[in-house]
């Protein structure tokens, strides 16, 4: 039984280390399955195989994303740090700030993300986010560039009157 214990935790964590699609493990899971069942004197072998591939697929379906719009799901009120990867979706729309000293200016461009990364663990991700940057943009930033930023990925806040703007609503239809 301890060794059972053993297989599958260390299935857990060969999941957690390699990160492979939720699909590869289902592949794998009814491969070792297909062995254990078909080749009789392999079937210590097989079920060792099936032990550690079931607990790599444990891990990969309760750490999957959720589909679509994953990125709506994360817990954003105070702010997650991280990097987002995705395709440019807009072309930068320039602001300025006439009461800041110097007229400081800014850019906004919409993302289709496609990874986000935290706390070192990237996972695929889903939806359009909003980016907004202190300067001028690079010349470079046209639609369907793949960039990635590095930030602070934020829900905006709800309006504290019903009369004001609702920005997280107008985001979310947009």
């Amino acid at each position: 039984m301890f060794k059972c214990c053993l297989l599958f935790g260390s299935g857990i964590w060969l999941g957690s280390k390699l990160g492979l699609p939720l699909i590869l493990w289902w592949a794998a899971t009814l491969t070792c399955v297909i062995l254990f069942l078909v080749a009789r004197p392999w079937r210590p072998q097989a079920l060792g195989c099936l032990l550690v591939v079931s607990g790599a697929t444990i891990h990969a379906v309760n750490t999957y994303p959720l589909h679509p719009g994953d990125l709506g799901h994360l817990p954003l009120e105070t702010g997650m740090h991280g990097r987002l990867s995705g395709k440019l979706i807009s072309s930068p729309s320039l602001g300025a700030n006439p009461q800041a000293s110097g007229g400081a200016t800014w850019f906004e461009v919409d993302v289709e993300a496609s990874h986000w990364s935290y706390l070192h663990e990237k996972q695929p991700a889903h939806g359009k986010v909003r980016v907004k940057s202190q300067g001028r943009p690079d010349p470079s930033l046209q639609p369907g560039v793949m960039i990635q930023v590095t930030g602070v990925l934020q829900t905006p806040a709800i309006p504290w009157s019903q009369s004001l703007f609702d920005q997280r609503s107008y985001l979310r239809h947009q």
